[in-house]
């Protein structure tokens, strides 16, 4: 991340990526200093910085998904933590059991939720989801839509499906209209449903996220805005 913040989106970076989680992080060690003393949140500190190094076949997950995490994790404790602490001290209250249990309630399924849109968004299991932002092929979908991406078996790709590849710095999802194999590699001839010709470049198995499976409408409308938003100058 860039330390010269000139521009919305590194500024909206520079939140997201450092400020919350340090924020999430620090609230955590607090309340372990209040409860357990400086030691337990010393071990958490460690943990956090240090799991590079200390395993280093720990997969890179990137700023994105390791900002969540770095939210999510402190957040997760403080509730365990939380719990013990409200058993250890032997509340038998009834309110109290009623709010523990309009706790679980929320968090649980709000936790379950956010696990799922953060897996889906980040691409990092077998489905991504992608917001569409220009309308080159409506109207088969159109702009604001969303689409979920099978990122298995791309040469099982067939003419007539939407590919979904990397082209330069942007995300396309257009039609395949031809398929070329040659010399064991996958080559793919695309082309917007709304556009009048084919796109003027060879998509190479290389660039291939995934084929879409689904179309969501609308949902997709909040990420198009903010993205426009914070890229202008």
């Amino acid at each position: 991340l860039s330390l010269v913040l000139n521009t919305n989106l590194k500024i909206f970076l520079f939140i997201t990526t450092i400020i919350f989680p340090i924020i999430s992080e620090e609230m955590l060690c607090s309340y372990l200093n209040y409860y357990f003393g400086f030691l337990p949140s010393m071990i958490f500190k460690s943990i956090i910085k240090l799991y590079i190094y200390i395993i280093p076949i720990f997969p890179n997950l990137g700023d994105y998904l390791e900002s969540v995490f770095g939210i999510i994790i402190p957040f997760v404790i403080y509730l365990a933590l939380r719990k013990f602490i409200v058993k250890s001290s032997r509340l038998t209250r009834r309110n109290g059991q009623d709010k523990k249990v309009l706790l679980s309630i929320i968090t649980i399924p709000l936790l379950i939720i956010l696990l799922t849109i953060t897996s889906l968004v980040s691409g990092l299991f077998r489905y991504q989801l992608i917001a569409i932002a220009t309308g080159s092929m409506e109207p088969t979908y159109y702009r604001g839509d969303a689409l979920l991406i099978d990122k298995s078996n791309i040469k099982d790709v067939e003419v007539g499906e939407i590919l979904v590849f990397r082209y330069g710095k942007k995300i396309v999802a257009h039609r395949v209209i031809k398929k070329t194999e040659f010399e064991e590699k996958v080559y793919f001839n695309t082309k917007g449903d709304a556009n009048l010709n084919e796109d003027d470049w060879l998509v190479e198995e290389k660039d291939v996220i995934g084929t879409a499976r689904y179309i969501i409408n609308y949902i997709g409308y909040p990420t198009v805005w903010l993205n426009e938003y914070l890229r202008k100058e």
